[in-house]
């Protein structure tokens, strides 16, 4: 792994914008994505999460959203209390998946 993928893993890259990827369909209802990122996640009456930013494409099985490097940390963190990983995220200059 290069020294800008396994930078990118643990910080965020200045200017670098990433994806988000939720796969709903998976979505167990745990809610862990809410207490950690409330901003970005809330769960909604059928018990599935879903993306608070208007601008996130949606369909009924899975959803994206583009975020900025200031929003990557919380992200990741509501990515990794997901415990059914639906959560992913990836570099969306060079594609890399960073999370899982």
């Amino acid at each position: 792994m290069d020294k800008t993928s396994s930078q990118s893993q643990k910080h965020p890259i200045p200017g670098r914008k990433y994806r988000v990827v939720y796969d709903k369909a998976g979505c167990i209802g745990v809610g862990a994505c809410e207490a950690a990122a409330p901003l970005f996640w809330k769960l909604q009456e059928d018990g599935k999460a879903t993306f608070v930013p208007k601008e996130a494409k949606k369909s009924e099985t899975a959803e994206e959203l583009i975020i900025d490097g200031k929003d990557f940390k919380v992200n990741l963190e509501a990515a990794e209390v997901c415990p059914v990983q639906v959560i992913k995220i990836f570099d969306e200059e060079t594609g890399e998946q960073i999370f899982p």
